[in-house]
């Protein structure tokens, strides 16, 4: 299952479970920009979060998150796979992502 946006919605605020059983989706983190479904830049203001553009602001609060995400140490427990970019600029939209309730890609 991979989920996204749904239309009209502008940020992409995540917050970090602790438990699979409580994320929409599960991530893998990978050091290499080939391997990543998605490539996102974390912003420092939840104001500056565009999922069009692969920029998220990490929420400490669950009820302010438009996603709940759990970070899985094998990349076949991932839903999707993730690269942190270090620059802005090289963020790009996510591609892994559809709306809550559809099916796979």
């Amino acid at each position: 299952m991979c989920l996204c946006m749904a239309p009209g919605m502008h940020g992409q605020t995540v917050f970090v479970e602790q438990y699979a059983s409580q994320a929409d989706v599960r991530l893998f983190l990978t050091q290499n920009r080939s391997d990543a479904d998605i490539e996102v830049f974390r912003v420092p203001y939840r104001s500056q979060a565009a999922a069009e553009k692969g920029l998220w602001f990490e929420t400490p609060y669950r009820s302010q998150a438009d996603w709940r995400i759990v970070w899985v140490p094998y990349r076949s427990q991932a839903d999707c796979v993730v690269y942190m970019a270090p620059y802005r600029s090289q963020a790009r939209p996510n591609r892994c992502f559809a709306r809550k309730g559809e099916a796979s890609r």
